[in-house]
């Protein structure tokens, strides 16, 4: 069990439920990517903001408030085919 860690960090993100980036991120990998969301105690939701859920692969990537760099890197790195096909979310004028 050289990487248990890591297995267990992917189990979890297996089953995390994962919120959606609120509408004003504008940037188009959050089409891809929603931040992780647990549950206390009394059943009350807790999102964590600092870090994103890779809705394809589960994977767990860092966020720091307003730079989607590693969310990109993520995508361009392991499903390349998603930056290719992918729409501005807004057209420019």
């Amino acid at each position: 069990m050289a990487n248990g860690v890591d297995e267990r960090a992917d189990q979890l993100n297996k089953n995390c439920e994962i919120e959606d980036a609120p509408s004003t991120f504008k940037a188009v990998v959050w089409q891809h990517f929603g931040f992780p969301v647990s549950r206390n105690d009394k059943g009350e939701k807790q999102t964590d903001k600092r870090q994103t859920i890779c809705k394809s692969c589960r994977a767990t990537v860092a966020y720091n408030s307003g730079n989607t760099s590693n969310m990109r890197s993520h995508l361009s790195h392991h499903h390349p085919e998603k930056l290719r096909t992918q729409q501005p979310t807004e057209e420019k004028a």
